[in-house]
């Protein structure tokens, strides 16, 4: 349900099937977490709790 989210608020294209896995998360590295808070208004406190542990988990830092 994220995912949708993310990909309905047109920040990140995660029906594009051309792409591959690390394509993505280099898209999401690019976007940032805060910014996808800041645009994505449909996201609920969980939500944003699953993706701040993603965030942590392909940060490249």
């Amino acid at each position: 349900m994220i995912s949708k989210k993310i990909h309905l608020s047109e920040i990140i294209n995660l029906e594009n099937t051309e792409k591959d896995l690390h394509s993505v998360i280099n898209d999401f590295n690019e976007v940032t977490y805060e910014k996808i808070i800041q645009q994505v208004k449909t996201l609920d406190d969980f939500d944003k709790y699953i993706l701040k542990y993603f965030f942590e988990g392909i940060s490249t830092s």
